[in-house]
């Protein structure tokens, strides 16, 4: 429910910056699978889910990409299983990419 005075609000626009947060908070809790879904789901783009591992590019580049907070750390089990989610994610958008479009017909 939007507020009295707030009609100006885009609801849409909240309910992403929300599940956005939500996302990212599971990241932070190393629910990969869970939060990469969610990511997915609002067609977060691969570079910023990547940039959720912070050994995996390069610090100037990190910088430029803004979270809600600093990303965790991972290292031993849990950068295993984070990089094991996200290498599924990755492959799962290859395939998204690869498959022809309707407009190219």
């Amino acid at each position: 429910m939007i507020p009295d005075g707030e009609e100006g609000i885009d609801k849409g626009s909240c309910i992403h910056d929300i599940r956005y947060r939500f996302a990212f908070h599971l990241f932070t809790q190393h629910r990969f699978k869970e939060s990469l879904e969610i990511f997915t789901e609002l067609s977060t783009g691969p570079i910023e889910v990547v940039a959720l591992y912070p050994s995996l590019l390069p610090a100037e580049f990190r910088r430029t990409i803004e979270f809600p907070v600093k990303p965790p750390l991972l290292v031993g089990a849990e950068l295993e299983k984070g990089l094991v989610v996200l290498t599924e994610y990755l492959m799962q958008k290859r395939r998204e990419f690869q498959k022809p479009s309707d407009s190219s017909e």
